[in-house]
């Protein structure tokens, strides 16, 4: 059997190693201050594992990902937006076929007396899952919904002092046939934070954090509670006003109550991103976190994620990317008479990418992946991927 995951995998990768940032040569379609840009990619993957299991299936999938970038930039505000559909189709094992689609809309406004302001949602519905690091999927073969929606406020008291206010929600469901598949359980969570960042030289600063987190969970344990809350406070050091090396690092303690129990654990909240020429630049990010268990009731998971990326581009028409990505789910139980008994798993992948451009719309593109998961009670797997496709961007 294959363990679950949530969605937060899929946005760390895409922060680690955007690989959009690949595709942005066009100037799109302009009227004014809005831009459209329309693409598509189409490519063809050979799996080594399509089931995620140690009894290995191999087969070839094809897809086909259509999506339009929009963004109005105006002087001081702006709006950007995305939306994609993706198909899979199999060529041996079609019972896989798949589609997803998703969209994310972000505002922003800023003010010359130091307030900014920045609102976005997104919302994501894939109807097969991939691996817990690289496809955003489940580990286990259900419809799955996600809708996020986050705000920052900020104001810059003076030249050295900002505070901030924060806020997430998210709710994650599955749509299920309990008559094929055992049952998932779903949450919604909510979150209000806020920190503190004071500058001690021009480039450094100080930073405080706190936050406040409540979970619903979709399956509870008759007698006891679907809801649990956390609280997660954190001091560290950032960058300020630099364009080449920015970076945050966040050390603290997470507390987390589930089902009448608390745990409690240290929290790392790190990011960096480096350019360091023309040519190379670097990623890297941490983060330890709680949330309901998706497979067990009266069970809760602490994460670990932590993904490090590279790209490089030795000419122009040429974009080279490479990452890798460690993710730990410890699964706590927190009623003993109910519960399974506590277990880990490890995820491990490697993935490499090749981009070339022969024309101003069009690039031809090849990609490596390496996945391997240990898993105390599912047992382990390993999968590969080799992928070649072409992208059109106007």
């Amino acid at each position: 059997m294959i363990t679950a995951n949530t969605y937060k995998t899929a946005l760390l990768m895409s922060m680690v190693l955007p690989l959009g940032v690949w595709a942005q040569r066009s100037d799109g379609l302009r009227f004014g201050n809005f831009k459209l840009s329309p693409y598509v990619s189409i490519d063809a993957t050979y799996d080594s594992n399509v089931r995620l299991q140690h009894d290995e299936k191999a087969d070839t999938i094809y897809r086909v990902n259509p999506g339009l970038d929009a963004e109005y930039r105006g002087t001081d505000w702006g709006v950007v937006g995305n939306a994609w559909y993706a198909y899979d189709l199999y060529q041996k094992y079609d019972v896989l076929n798949a589609n997803r689609y998703g969209e994310d809309l972000e505002a922003y406004v800023e003010s010359v007396k130091g307030w900014k302001f920045r609102m976005g949602e997104r919302y994501y519905f894939s109807n097969q899952n991939d691996s817990m690091l690289t496809g955003g999927g489940s580990g286990v073969w259900r419809n799955r919904h996600q809708f996020d929606v986050d705000a920052l406020l900020a104001y810059e008291i003076n030249e050295r002092l900002t505070v901030g206010v924060n806020g997430i929600y998210t709710d994650n469901w599955f749509d299920s046939d309990e008559e094929k598949y055992q049952p998932l359980y779903g949450f919604t969570s909510a979150q209000v934070g806020a920190e503190i960042d004071y500058g001690v030289t021009q480039k450094t600063a100080l930073l405080l954090n706190g936050s406040y987190q409540q979970f619903s969970s979709d399956g509870n344990v008759s007698g006891e509670s679907n809801d649990s809350d956390g609280y997660s406070i954190a001091g560290g050091v950032g960058s300020r006003f630099t364009e080449r090396l920015k970076y945050r690092i966040l050390v603290g303690a997470n507390v987390y109550s589930y089902a009448d129990d608390t745990s409690i654990s240290p929290s790392v909240n790190a990011s960096l991103s480096w350019k360091m020429s023309e040519r190379w630049a670097a990623t890297l990010a941490t983060a330890t976190y709680y949330q309901p268990s998706e497979t067990e009731i009266a069970q809760a998971k602490s994460i670990w994620s932590l993904s490090a990326g590279l790209s490089y581009k030795p000419t122009e028409r040429i974009d080279m990317t490479a990452d890798f990505v460690y993710r730990r789910e410890n699964n706590e139980t927190m009623d003993d008479e109910t519960a399974t008994k506590d277990y880990e798993t490890d995820q491990y992948a490697l993935r490499y990418r090749v981009a070339y451009w022969f024309i101003r719309y069009a690039s031809v593109y090849a990609a490596a992946e390496y996945t391997f998961e240990t898993d105390e009670q599912y047992g382990d797997w390993d999968r590969y991927r080799l992928s070649i496709g072409c992208l059109f961007r106007y």
